[in-house]
Formats: structure tokens, C-alpha cells, sequence
């Protein structure tokens, strides 16, 4: 299992989020949206709502197909 730093780095690269130094340990680094991420945020959740009103699926169904999915790329990326 890899590590969440090249997404994070890639993330950064697009605009989406700042890596500042913790303020306590500078070994740390805190993890904050830009407003473009901030705006990234609002428009996935207006999507996922969006989509959620166009199905007839209790939320335990949404997250289960969720979680197949996730497993399908999973076991597709491992071949």
C-alpha cells in the first residue's frame, strides 16, 4: 500500500491545497484546502447530490457500491 504523499503533491501542484509547517514541530506539515479546493469541494458534493436524486438506493446501498467499486479497481490494478 502506498503512501497518501504523491497525492498530496499532486493535489498541491493542481491548486487544491497547501502544505504548511506545523507551528508546534516542524516535523509536521498541516494539510489545508486553497479556495480552489474549497470550490473543488462544493461542486463534488453538488455532483454527488445531484446523482443521489436521480436513484432510488438507501445510503447502506450507495456505500456498498461504493466499496465494490473500490475493490473492482482494486483487483483490476493488481492483474
Amino acid at each position: 500500500m502506498g503512501t497518501l504523499t504523491p497525492i498530496v503533491k499532486r493535489l498541491e501542484a493542481k491548486g487544491f491545497l497547501q502544505r504548511l509547517a506545523d507551528e508546534t514541530d516542524e516535523r509536521k506539515k498541516v494539510i489545508v484546502l486553497t479556495e480552489a479546493g474549497h470550490k473543488l469541494k462544493l461542486e463534488a458534493l453538488a455532483l454527488k447530490q445531484t446523482l443521489l436524486d436521480k436513484v432510488n438506493m438507501t445510503d447502506e446501498q450507495v456505500e456498498s457500491l461504493r466499496a465494490l467499486c473500490l475493490s473492482l479497481t482494486h483487483e483490476l490494478t493488481q492483474k
